[in-house]
């Protein structure tokens, strides 16, 4: 039995630059390890967004993922009967993303506290 160690670690974060601006930085990086048969390379991704509130309820949004183009599967690697099969692709996973986005609703509505019923019981258990 071959015992397999794999490290991967991922990291989301958000930032407010301001009451209105917002920064995403999110990544993660996985070691190689042995999967079944294979032999996975090391990736690694960072992504970065951005987003910004308007007055009107709208917000925009831009998020670029895989920043260094570096998540794709690289040595891909099985030995099977001593024939050695290496495969490797480089299809970038680097895109980006543009939203728009609008919040229906008024937001000034008073919510009044609501009673249950079961008032008295509570205050019992209290």
């Amino acid at each position: 039995m071959n015992l397999a160690f794999q490290v991967y670690l991922s990291s989301n974060n958000t930032f407010s630059l301001s009451k209105k601006i917002k920064l995403q930085v999110n990544s993660y990086y996985s070691s190689q390890h042995d999967r079944g048969l294979f032999s996975v390379g090391e990736m690694f991704d960072l992504s970065l967004g951005i987003q910004h509130h308007f007055k009107n309820n709208l917000k925009i949004s831009f998020l670029f993922s895989d920043v260094f183009n570096t998540a794709s599967l690289k040595n891909y690697i099985s030995t099977v009967n001593r024939i050695k099969q290496n495969y490797r692709q480089n299809e970038s996973s680097r895109n980006v993303r543009i939203s728009l986005s609008y919040d229906f609703g008024n937001k000034k509505v008073n919510v009044k506290n609501r009673n249950f019923g079961n008032d008295e019981e509570q205050r019992r258990s209290n």
